[in-house]
């Protein structure tokens, strides 16, 4: 199905609007997939963007450089479209994610003045600052705070990832604690000199606000391309000769993805559905570990097929009958909502920004994290009823129309608008005085 997106309407004033991003293709990431569809859009409206995103040509693996997904050759030729790629080099605690580097090697602010950005959006200020090393890596201070203090031009920050999980997950509840000021101090002095600061869960502005009274705004800008994912996309079936039911789960496979949770309920789910087969598409440090358990354990029932994009990823989603979700580390999950456009029921744990976007019994289910029995039961009930799988199926479609990403983009958009509008006559006023 052609996409849903509007053909491009020019605004009656153009604006420079600056993207600095945390992620971007060829690494893979609700963030990445994010800022593209906001460039995509803020062009197709007639407005000027530069794109300041990681360079991963160095230092990096080869299965992350090699990765063929489009990036910006999507907007080659557009004369509204700057690109600047920033020094990087590997998270010292993630190392399959880029951190800029420290601001002593490279100046941002050159960048932005010779564009003249209107305004900045900067996707995850906090990973560029350099939380993911606890300082120790990053710019070393807010990227794009600095501009708009300089020009008064707005500089908006969107935060997509939960640090204070990732930092328990990764050092432990007790280290964590134990670092806490240095975190209050990491997560607050920057992103405190943003005009404005939004998250796209609830779950996540309430965490930061209650943590360190950041001034967060819940703002349902992060969605998914619902004309891309959609459920005719099953003519695209990347297993036309598996005729059972099918499970499907994507993403990083890592430890925090709680993968083990997955195949203790998809044992149990064999028990009562034996020709069931389960996909966990992805790449990530615990897959190679993770298969040869999945392979003693279930023959070919159970596979990791690789990564996949574009035409491929949309045939996986569409050709599942459940969408499955063992992680309590999601914020507001991007594959979520990929699976949900397809029409597919999501069966999540009931933790971070899963809650906000299924329905229990309306557009699939929660179960208690960590519980696969839960899980299998629950994974049960919905391929044994064709009913009941097909009502799920409906209603979560009409959850992702509510995060088609052209509707999340105008939202912040229309923020930027209002924000550059005030920020104007607040200059006047200055000038006048």
């Amino acid at each position: 199905m052609a996409s849903t997106i509007e053909p491009a309407t020019h605004e009656a004033s153009s604006l420079r609007i600056a993207v600095i991003t945390y992620a971007f293709a060829p690494v893979l990431s609700g963030i990445a997939s994010g800022a593209q569809f906001r460039v995509r859009r803020l062009l197709e409206r007639g407005h000027h963007v530069l794109l300041m995103h990681p360079d991963v040509s160095h230092g990096y693996e080869t299965t992350i450089r090699n990765r063929d997904i489009v990036g910006t050759e999507e907007f080659a030729g557009n004369l509204r479209f700057k690109a600047v790629a920033y020094p990087t080099k590997p998270a010292k605690f993630r190392k399959s994610h880029p951190e800029p580097l420290h601001h002593s090697k490279w100046n941002l602010l050159v960048h932005l003045t010779e564009f003249e950005a209107d305004a900045v959006i900067v996707e995850e200020p906090m990973g560029l600052r350099g939380i993911a090393s606890l300082g120790m890596g990053g710019y070393g201070k807010p990227m794009g705070a600095e501009y708009a203090s300089a020009t008064g031009r707005p500089a908006i920050a969107i935060c997509h990832t939960d640090w204070l999980g990732f930092a328990e997950r990764n050092l432990g509840r007790w280290a964590t604690k134990f670092i806490g000021s240095t975190a209050r101090l990491l997560m607050t002095r920057g992103p405190k000199q943003f005009t404005m600061m939004v998250a796209p869960s609830r779950y996540l502005t309430d965490k930061f606000n209650n943590f360190a009274d950041m001034g967060m705004e819940y703002m349902q800008c992060h969605g998914t391309d619902c004309g891309e994912f959609h459920p005719d996309n099953r003519k695209w079936d990347p297993i036309p000769d598996v005729k059972g039911p099918v499970l499907v789960n994507s993403g990083r496979i890592v430890a925090e993805k709680s993968i083990p949770v997955l195949l203790d309920a998809f044992a149990l789910i064999q028990q009562e559905v034996p020709d069931v087969r389960m996909y966990i598409l992805g790449d990530g440090e615990d897959r190679e570990k993770l298969m040869a358990k999945a392979k003693s354990r279930f023959g070919d029932a159970l596979q990791f097929p690789g990564q996949f994009s574009g035409e491929q990823l949309k045939g996986w989603y569409a050709r599942a009958d459940v969408y499955v979700v063992a992680s309590e580390a999601e914020n507001f999950c991007s594959a979520n909502l990929e699976a949900l456009a397809s029409g597919v029921p999501v069966i999540a744990a009931r933790a971070g920004g899963n809650v906000e976007q299924v329905q229990h019994g309306v557009n699939g289910y929660l179960f208690a994290p960590g519980n696969a029995k839960e899980l299998a039961e629950l994974t049960v009930r919905v391929l044994k009823d064709e009913a009941l799988r097909s009502n799920l199926s409906a209603a979560a479609r009409r959850t992702a129309l509510d995060y088609n990403a052209p509707l999340c983009t105008d939202r912040l958009l229309e923020l930027v608008q209002r924000l550059v509008r005030e920020a104007s006559e607040k200059r006047m006023a200055s000038s006048e005085s």
